[in-house]
């Protein structure tokens, strides 16, 4: 939130938010749930939770385990690309630290900036 104004981060916060649940909770169990179906189309829970033929979906269980691999590859996609982002986040941080410390005017010795105008020597 450091890169929005100090004016607008509720919003930002709140339109980041949406966004999550938009592009991130709301679609993600709409897509798993088809693609379950279509790599394992006969492994069906009734009502009661249990399956409806359990031969017929034991026999599906390779659908199952892509469909839960695309599940844990899409976590860990996107636990790569959070990394990405804080580690471009600190650079952007550090060089802006270094920027703004290369800016600063210090005072050096001998120099009327010091208190009662002292003039010192190097190693004195």
């Amino acid at each position: 939130m450091n890169s929005v104004d100090r004016a607008y981060r509720p919003n930002a916060l709140g339109f980041s938010t949406l966004m999550v649940h938009l592009l991130g909770d709301v679609p993600a169990p709409i897509f798993f749930g088809w693609l379950k179906d279509t790599l394992a189309p006969n492994c069906v829970i009734s009502s009661t939770g249990n399956f409806i033929d359990v031969r017929l979906c034991l026999t599906e269980q390779r659908g199952i385990r892509q469909c839960l691999l695309m599940a844990y590859l899409w976590t860990i996609w996107s636990m790569i690309f959070l990394e990405i982002a804080r580690r471009l986040a600190l650079e952007r941080l550090r060089n802006e630290k270094q920027a703004t410390i290369g800016n600063l005017v210090l005072p050096i010795a001998g120099s009327p900036a010091l208190p009662g105008g002292k003039k010192k020597g190097i190693l004195s």
